[in-house]
C-alpha cells in the first residue's frame, strides 16, 4: 500500500471519529425528544439512502447469505445489540451523561480484548493484562463513588464489544448489514410508536422536521469514511485513531456542556488512561514487530 494511500485512510479515519466525537451536539439539540422516538427518526431517515444506495449498486443478492439459518440468527442478535447501544448513547446525551458516554468508548477496545479471550480463544499479553486490571479499577471507582450512573459506560462499552463480536459472525458487508439492522429496529419500534414512545413528527414546525430527518445522513456519513478507511490502512491503525472519538466526547462533556468532573472522576479517568496508554502501547509494538 503506498503513502498515498495511507494518509488518505488515516484522513478518513481521523475524519469518522472526530465527528462521531461531536455529534453529541447535534443529539442535544433535540433531546426535547425522548431517546426511544430519536432512535425511531434515526432508523427511518438512515435506512432512506443505504436503500437507495443498494437499488442503485443492484446488489440485493447480498443478502441470501440470511437465508442461512446460523447466518440469520447473528445478523439478528447484532441488530438488537446496535440497537440497544444506539439508545444507550441518545438518552445518556439528552439527559447530561456525556462524560459516561466517553468512558464508555475508551474502554470498548479494553473489553474487546476480553471477549477476545472468553470467545475466540486469543490469550493476554502482559501489558493486556495490565491494562484489563487497570480499566477494571478505573470502573470499581466509578461504582463505589455512584457517579453519574457509571452503568451507561459498561453498557455502551458492552454492547458495542458484542456487537462486533456477533457481527463477524455474519458475512453481511457494511451497508448491507447496517441496512439490515435499521430495518429490524423499525419492525420491533413502528407497532409500538404511540404506546412506548410519542410519534408525533407531523406536528413539529418544519424547521424542526428538517433538523430531526439530518439523524439518518448524520448517522451513515462518518460510516462511509470510516469504511473507506478500513480499507486503505491497518486496523491497527484505526483502532489508535478511534481515541478520537471518547477524547472530543471527554472534552465537550467537561469544557461545553459543564458535566460535573470530581476527583473521584479524575481518579478513574487517570486509571482508564493509563490502561489505554499500555494497549497502544502493545499495538505499537506489535504494528513495529510485524513490519521488521
Amino acid at each position: 500500500m503506498n503513502e498515498s494511500q495511507t494518509k488518505k485512510g488515516i484522513s478518513y479515519a481521523a475524519f469518522a471519529f472526530s465527528f462521531w466525537g461531536i455529534i453529541a451536539i447535534y443529539w442535544k439539540q433535540i433531546s426535547y425528544l425522548s431517546a426511544w422516538e430519536l432512535l425511531y427518526h434515526r432508523v427511518i431517515w438512515g435506512v432512506l439512502p443505504i436503500l437507495a444506495y443498494v437499488f442503485w449498486t443492484r446488489s440485493w443478492k447480498d443478502f441470501k447469505v440470511l437465508k442461512e439459518p446460523k447466518t440469520f440468527f447473528f445478523a439478528l442478535l447484532a441488530a438488537f445489540l446496535i440497537i440497544a447501544n444506539w439508545v444507550i448513547f441518545i438518552w445518556a446525551v439528552s439527559k447530561g451523561h456525556v462524560l459516561e458516554v466517553s468512558l464508555g468508548y475508551f474502554l470498548n477496545p479494553l473489553l474487546n480484548i476480553v471477549l477476545g479471550t472468553l470467545f475466540l480463544g486469543e490469550s493476554l499479553r502482559r501489558n493486556q493484562q495490565a491494562a484489563v486490571a487497570l480499566a477494571g479499577l478505573g470502573l470499581a471507582i466509578m461504582f463505589a463513588g455512584d457517579l453519574g450512573a457509571p452503568w451507561i459506560s459498561l453498557a455502551l462499552a458492552s454492547s458495542f464489544a458484542l456487537y462486533g463480536l456477533v457481527r463477524k459472525k455474519a458475512p453481511l458487508g457494511a451497508a448491507h448489514g447496517l441496512m439490515f439492522e435499521m430495518v429490524v429496529a423499525i419492525a420491533v419500534m413502528t407497532p409500538l410508536a404511540g404506546r412506548l414512545f410519542p410519534f408525533e413528527f407531523g406536528g413539529l414546525s418544519l424547521s424542526n422536521q428538517l433538523y430531526i430527518t439530518l439523524a439518518g445522513p448524520i448517522t451513515i456519513f462518518p460510516l462511509i469514511f470510516f469504511n473507506k478507511a478500513v480499507k486503505l490502512i491497518n486496523y491497527s491503525t484505526v483502532g489508535i485513531i478511534q481515541y478520537l472519538a471518547p477524547t472530543l466526547q471527554f472534552l465537550l462533556a467537561v469544557l461545553i456542556f459543564q458535566e460535573r468532573f470530581t476527583l473521584r472522576h479524575a481518579g478513574a479517568f487517570a486509571l482508564i488512561w493509563l490502561a489505554v496508554a499500555l494497549y497502544l502501547r502493545e499495538t505499537f509494538q506489535n504494528h513495529k514487530n510485524r513490519a521488521q
